[in-house]
């Protein structure tokens, strides 16, 4: 009776890892090889003006049924953020995510540090995390005051729990073509450009701004798509020349109404990443949406654009860490 109460034991336990282990296997393969919708590549199903909060809210029953497994296996998917000296739109930003993060049955806390707060301090706190079982995902905040280095303290962060994919593993893996961790907003753009366009294949994409949290990452999944990526930036020369050939255009500089109508090739799709606030009140995108939604087959507004599909797919990758490290 033991015996095979204990074979039993083993099957069952066999069974919950194979379960847990296809979860990651299943979030990396719907976000970079396979379509996350059923309207995938059906451009008539989008409005012109395509909000972040009505693409995330078909994939919300998806993630939560991929949660309820980790959960009935006794994981609790846990996110640490770690914070220094955010300012009031930081931690709007911040509270934001921990909401998402309990209305998908998931655990945030937030670490908060003074702005004097020593490297060496920050290094122990992500240590104590790395080694912590518990927390799936770390995260820290940027960005973070001149006096500290910024790559070491990410590099410091187990790879397995970089949520953020900016760990100097993750980005390689992404430069490498084999995934692990994505930055969120550049997995995001991808997403919705999936299903915006029936093929990206072939395709001209310019990218304004060259970030490791968007513009680098988000060329190296478009090439992975088979388009043909351009990146400009501050420095770069007929920028609006570059922008009038391309079918689609992801802007990420934070300069307010930088992209124009007469940027715009008719029928592009434009994704707006960057966000400022000029009054020091309003948010406003990169894109002149007053003018460019006319252009545009599709266009993301700021805010509400690609905001809401940012923070999804950060729960996506504490998702894909939780499965990975149990």
């Amino acid at each position: 009776m033991l015996f095979w109460a204990c074979v039993s034991y083993f099957c069952f336990a066999l069974s919950s890892f194979t379960c847990i282990a296809h979860i990651a296997e299943d979030v990396e393969n719907y976000i970079l090889d396979k379509p996350l919708l059923p309207t995938y590549g059906v451009m008539k199903e989008y409005p012109n003006v395509v909000k972040g909060k009505d693409v995330v809210s078909q994939l919300e029953s998806q993630l939560k049924e991929k949660i309820k497994i980790l959960q009935a296996n006794g994981i609790q998917p846990f996110l640490h953020v770690i914070a220094v000296a955010p300012n009031a739109a930081s931690l709007r930003f911040l509270e934001k995510k921990k909401k998402a993060c309990a209305e998908f049955g998931m655990t945030m806390h937030t670490t908060l540090f003074l702005e004097d707060v020593s490297q060496e301090d920050l290094l122990k706190k992500i240590k104590e995390l790395n080694s912590n079982s518990k927390v799936h995902g770390i995260m820290l905040y940027l960005p973070l005051p001149s006096h500290l280095d910024t790559q070491a303290l990410l590099d410091s962060i187990d790879p397995g729990k970089d949520v953020d994919g900016l760990t100097t593993f993750n980005q390689g893996k992404l430069m490498e073509g084999k995934p692990f961790i994505v930055p969120s907003t550049a997995l995001g753009c991808l997403l919705l450009l999936r299903e915006l366009s029936s093929s990206l294949e072939g395709k001209n994409v310019l990218i304004l701004g060259r970030s490791n949290l968007v513009g680098k990452p988000l060329a190296h999944l478009l090439l992975g798509q088979n388009c043909t990526v351009t990146i400009a930036h501050s420095k770069t020369k007929m920028s609006k020349e570059l922008a009038q050939r391309a079918d689609i255009l992801v802007s990420a500089t934070g300069v307010p109404l930088l992209v124009k109508e007469s940027w715009i090739k008719e029928g592009a799709i434009i994704l707006d990443v960057g966000i400022s606030f000029p009054d020091g009140r309003t948010p406003t995108g990169d894109v002149d949406l007053e003018s460019v939604e006319r252009k545009a087959v599709h266009i993301t507004p700021v805010p509400e654009g690609m905001g809401p599909l940012t923070v999804f797919m950060t729960l996506v990758n504490l998702v894909k860490t939780a499965s990975k490290t149990n």
